[in-house]
């Protein structure tokens, strides 16, 4: 009776923990999900909008800007 009792005990944590990570997991998800923070990533890695761009290969691997 005791053992199981660990055992469970042992599970309801684990069950916390990854119950926390999930969390931790979804606000980072809305994070990127979010248009005005994936600006601000963007621009802060110094990121281009891709425009007026000719493909060198007909599978549109490489590009190169005009």
């Amino acid at each position: 009776m005791a053992s199981g009792e660990y055992r469970i005990s042992i599970e309801r944590t684990k069950i916390a923990k990854l119950t926390e990570s999930q969390s931790l997991l979804t606000a980072e998800k809305s994070a990127t999900e979010d248009p005005v923070a994936a600006l601000v990533f963007a621009q802060a890695q110094h990121l281009v909008e891709a425009k007026d761009i000719i493909y060198v290969f007909e599978n549109n691997n490489v590009a190169l800007r005009e």
